[in-house]
């Protein structure tokens, strides 16, 4: 849908240009006011997309992964980050778990801080997906979808506004 979308509004500047060199001078004026809610309006799409992602993907997950397994952590790797120029760290634990009587390491692919991290030769259990065990669902460690999708949710909020204010100030005068 995103790629379509910008891939729509790229098709509607580039009509819009050829459409340019052969308009009049009105006919150039309104083009010229049409171009920054064209040019801005894959903002809310976007957003938009990315939010229905964060929102179905962990859904999709948990239907998908429907095999409990126990593993252990056999190794926390450490990640140093910056912000602000403080350094912090954070951590992804790797899991050995059996499947098919087949040891298989996984690396919950999501950052941690320290408490919530297990440690070495602690059990944690993830599900995984019976037909591909390389995909997996951590139900405890879901925290990031709310966050991006209230933050998308405000981007999305202020792009229409920011649409509404060009159509009607810019493109309609």
């Amino acid at each position: 849908a995103v790629t379509a979308a910008f891939i729509v509004t790229g098709g509607v500047m580039v009509y819009e240009a050829l459409k340019y060199r052969s308009a009049g001078l009105h006919e150039r004026e309104q083009i010229i006011k049409a171009v920054p809610f064209i040019a801005t309006l894959g903002i809310p799409l976007f957003c938009l997309a990315i939010m229905i992602h964060s929102i179905a993907y962990p859904k999709h997950m948990r239907k998908m992964c429907t095999m409990p397994v126990t593993g252990i952590c056999t190794e926390v790797r450490m990640v140093t980050r910056y912000k602000d120029g403080r350094k912090y760290h954070r951590y992804i634990p790797v899991l050995e778990i059996s499947f098919n009587s087949e040891p298989r390491q996984i690396f919950l692919n999501e950052e941690r801080s320290e408490d919530s991290c297990p440690m070495v030769g602690q059990q944690k259990q993830i599900m995984i997906d019976p037909n591909d065990p390389e995909n997996f669902y951590d139900e405890e460690h879901n925290e990031n979808t709310k966050a991006i999708v209230l933050g998308l949710g405000t981007i999305l909020a202020l792009s229409v506004v920011m649409e509404w204010v060009i159509w009607n100030y810019v493109v309609r005068r």
